[in-house]
C-alpha cells in the first residue's frame, strides 16, 4: 500500500460531519469525521481522480480525472452509474 497518495479534493456533506476525498489512487473515500473512520470507498478502474462534486440530495458524485472522463456515482453503489468518455483525443 502507498501511503504517499495525497488528496486531490475533499467535498463535505452538508451536516458538516461527513466528508469525501479523491486521490491518484483512484479512489473516492467516504469519512465519518466525527467517529474518525472510513465508512466506504469507490474505486474507477483506470486514472487517478483529480476532482469530485457531491450533489443536492447527496446520494450522487460527479468525479473527473486523469483520464479525462466523467463519471456518474450513486453512493449506495459500489460501481460507477454512467462513464461520459472524452470527446476529443489530447486536444
Amino acid at each position: 500500500m502507498d501511503f504517499n497518495i495525497k488528496v486531490s479534493q475533499i467535498c463535505l456533506f452538508q451536516d458538516d460531519i461527513h466528508c469525501l476525498t479523491c486521490s491518484q489512487d483512484r479512489s473516492f473515500l467516504c469519512w465519518d469525521l466525527r467517529e474518525e473512520k472510513r465508512i466506504s470507498s469507490h474505486i474507477q478502474r483506470t486514472g487517478g481522480i483529480n476532482a469530485i462534486a457531491l450533489s443536492h440530495d447527496q446520494t450522487f458524485v460527479v468525479t473527473c480525472g486523469k483520464e479525462r472522463s466523467i463519471t456518474f456515482w450513486d453512493l449506495r453503489d459500489p460501481n460507477p452509474a454512467t462513464i461520459i468518455n472524452p470527446a476529443h483525443d489530447g486536444e
